[in-house]
């Protein structure tokens, strides 16, 4: 529908319509330039951080990080009482639960025929010299802490209690889970650091013989090193065998 509009002052008269909306056969008009679309996809909007939920997960890890605390002074402290116990122990009396089904195995267990005895013998002269076992060693033998030696010279000691000084691989392994807790109940991720320090130094040689490849110590090689690498080693010579 058209409207005509009358002609105003000095222009000309011109008809009025309503635009035609767009049809299949005609596009839209173009939208203005610089304005977006509609449509046009928003970016993301980055999460807010609840400050409630972050001050919680910093309250249950400092609750963690005490209890973990705890349970290392609680297992410190069964430790020596273990060891306090064995100590006092008659000479007459044997481990106890040693015979017993079931028995827990940190109070030992019966050891096949090549192993050696448990208890590695002090220097005599030495105060630890005593009767019994010590009360030191005794302590990482029956608690999960970690002995303070290094790979090295635990390696050493393994191989230097054997009677013919030289262990396979396996055996090291053995005397490693026989002679401390730590080694009994973690995960054996320890044999990768053994295998390690076997390789790495020197003072450990590798020898075939009929019972296949063992290990031995060079004492010269590792009294060479030992200042330099081992500073944390110098009490545990009272624990090893005099050489005859």
């Amino acid at each position: 529908m058209r409207t005509r509009l009358p002609p105003a002052h000095g222009l000309p008269g011109f008809e009025w319509g309503p635009k035609d909306p767009p049809g299949r056969d005609r596009a839209p008009s173009p939208a203005p330039a610089g304005s977006d679309p509609p449509n046009a996809a928003q970016p993301p909007r980055a999460p807010r951080c609840d400050l409630g939920e972050v001050a919680q997960c910093l309250r249950q890890l400092e609750r963690i990080q005490e209890l973990e605390q705890q349970l290392a002074r609680e297992r410190h402290r069964l430790g020596l009482l273990q060891a306090q116990l064995i100590r006092r122990a008659p000479p007459t009396m044997g481990p106890p639960g040693k015979g017993q089904a079931g028995a827990p195995p940190i109070w030992g267990q019966p050891a096949p025929p090549e192993a050696e005895p448990e208890t590695p013998l002090p220097l005599p002269g030495h105060p630890w010299d005593h009767r019994g076992p010590c009360p030191e060693l005794e302590y990482y033998r029956l608690s999960t802490a970690r002995p303070p030696y290094t790979y090295a010279m635990l390696i050493r000691w393994a191989i230097l209690e054997s009677p013919q000084r030289q262990r396979t691989l396996g055996e090291i392994y053995h005397w490693f889970s026989r002679m401390f807790g730590y080694f009994r109940h973690n995960t054996a991720t320890w044999k990768n650091a053994v295998r390690h320090n076997l390789s790495l130094h020197k003072c450990f040689v590798r020898v075939e013989n009929v019972r296949g490849a063992v290990w031995t110590v060079d004492e010269a090689e590792f009294r060479r090193k030992r200042g330099q690498r081992y500073p944390r080693d110098c009490d545990l010579k009272y624990f090893l065998p005099s050489r005859s």
